[in-house]
């Protein structure tokens, strides 16, 4: 079976043996692993998609580190995502298995910093945190 949870825009289009097609036998069957995906790649797209098609993605958190998409987002650094989710009101105040926010994790991200551009980035996403 085809598995390519980034490339949604093909799988609209493929259609097995017994007429289904690709994207409800590969993204659509798990949303939720597919929606940590999109978090960790910065696909503000497929998130805007998913959260649309079962919002309460939004709010959910991962069996064993209980982590958001929120926190995945500002993890990874994804500007575009983490202002998507909180938008779409993605709780701020979960805390993870380690007892961290995404705030937490922004203020990390911005103080373990390399350059100028991550600096950027990490501020930018930490200012949009309550």
């Amino acid at each position: 079976m085809l598995y390519c949870d980034g490339d949604y825009d093909k799988l609209q289009k493929i259609v097995n043996s017994r007429g289904k097609l690709a994207k409800d036998l590969t993204v659509n069957k798990k949303p939720f692993e597919n929606s940590f995906s999109a978090a960790r790649s910065g696909d503000v797209n497929q998130i805007r998609k998913m959260v649309s098609e079962n919002p309460s993605l939004k709010v959910k958190a991962t069996p064993i580190k209980n982590r958001t998409l929120l926190i995945f987002a500002v993890l990874n650094q994804h500007l575009l995502v983490t202002k998507f989710l909180i938008e779409a009101g993605a709780d701020q105040s979960h805390k993870d298995s380690l007892g961290k926010t995404a705030k937490n994790y922004a203020e990390e991200c911005l103080k373990n910093a390399k350059n100028k551009q991550e600096q950027v980035v990490a501020k930018n996403i930490a200012s949009l945190l309550d």
